[in-house]
């Protein structure tokens, strides 16, 4: 199962159930939530670091609907405060 939530309400927007875990299960659960939600430019995606979520499928799908890949934008804060 994978599940998208929005942090700011708690609210389940996207999720997807197979029986196997695979690279479609993300992206599935991904497209739920675009469609639902039409998040506005530069809305943040933070994964759980799991397997499925850094495959460059679901990659290739979080960049061009806009997100940005939390744990990148963590880093550079961290770059810019050092």
């Amino acid at each position: 199962m994978a599940v998208v939530l929005d942090l700011f309400n708690r609210e389940v927007v996207g999720w997807s159930i197979k029986p196997r875990m695979t690279a479609d299960l993300v992206t599935e659960a991904l497209t739920m939530a675009w469609f639902r939600r039409r998040p506005a430019h530069g809305a943040l995606h933070h994964s759980d670091r799991g397997s499925r979520s850094r495959r460059h499928s679901s990659l290739g799908f979080v960049s061009p609907a806009q997100f940005m890949q939390g744990w990148l934008k963590a880093q550079q804060t961290k770059e810019s405060v050092a």
